[in-house]
């Protein structure tokens, strides 16, 4: 009987030996949830462009003298006014435009205000804007002109030349003759010739030519085309018209500034949707 318990005792011992353990779960890993979403940051509500809000009743009835706008004590200014159109012109009381000493301009109509980003007037030696109503572009309509000098100092005396057209419903259209404008018109109709044996530039029309000669300490000009109309523009009006007078010099290698030696003078034509310049007349420095 003891044998046969023996062999029972060592196989019961075998098959618990061989039971497998319970097998423990193994925890999934943490799953990141969305994260959370931040509030946004509240925005400060943008500024009111310069014109926004002004009614007619905003703006002042006396014409302001420049001192009074280099002052700086209003926001607006009467610059000009045509009473007889009751047309007026108003000059904001900063700048809007970087290069500019004050600029922004809003041009009435009756009660209607268009704002325009025009430098108005200079810090130096200030000349406030003038302003003419008549038919310019000769299509039975009147049109606003208005000349804005918009530099003046050592180096720079420069106007600009504005025709406003009335619109339906009393806005403006604005054609302007910026310096820029007119140099790019007499660059194409104004021609250019260096000597250097000579050391002779000449700028030449097809009937008039002026020329002069560089001095012996004077650097070469700068590129192929120096010539430069640039920093001395004027306007005079008269019967009904305007002309240009803008100065004429050549630019030299490592001078900023250019060196004038003629002028030229052209009749200022509005057609309504552009401005040219016609009639050019150049003379040597000190002639016109």
């Amino acid at each position: 009987m003891k044998k046969l318990l023996l062999p029972l005792l060592l196989l019961s011992l075998l098959l618990f030996g061989c039971a497998r353990s319970p097998v423990q779960p193994v925890p999934a890993p943490d799953t990141p949830g969305p994260a959370p979403v931040e509030p946004p940051l509240p925005t400060a509500a943008p500024e009111p462009l310069w014109w926004e809000g002004v009614t007619v009743d905003d703006l002042p009835a006396v014409p302001a003298a420049p001192e009074e706008i280099l002052a700086g004590a209003q926001a607006f200014y009467l610059l000009s006014e045509l009473p007889e159109q009751d047309i007026a012109l108003y000059g904001y009381g900063g700048s809007v435009l970087e290069d500019a000493d004050f600029s922004g301009v809003l041009l009435r109509r009756g009660d209607t205000l268009t704002p325009f980003d025009q430098a108005y007037l200079p810090a130096v030696e200030p000349v406030l804007p003038e302003l003419w109503w008549a038919d310019f572009d000769g299509d039975g309509a009147s049109e606003l002109a208005v000349k804005y000098m918009i530099r003046n100092h050592t180096r720079s005396h420069v106007f600009e030349l504005h025709f406003y057209a009335p619109e339906e419903g009393g806005g403006w259209t604005d054609c302007g003759l910026t310096d820029s404008d007119a140099d790019a018109l007499l660059a194409q109709q104004v021609a250019y010739a260096y000597d250097p044996g000579s050391r002779t530039i000449t700028a030449a029309l097809p009937d008039e030519r002026v020329s002069y000669r560089l001095g012996d300490q004077d650097p070469e000009p700068a590129g192929d085309a120096p010539l430069c109309f640039l920093d001395r523009t004027f306007y005079r009006y008269r019967d009904g018209s305007f002309t240009g007078v803008y100065g004429t010099g050549v630019l030299l290698q490592g001078l900023g500034t250019p060196c004038y030696f003629a002028s030229v003078t052209a009749d200022v034509r509005y057609d309504g949707a552009s401005v040219s310049l016609e009639h050019l007349h150049l003379t040597a420095l000190g002639g016109v």
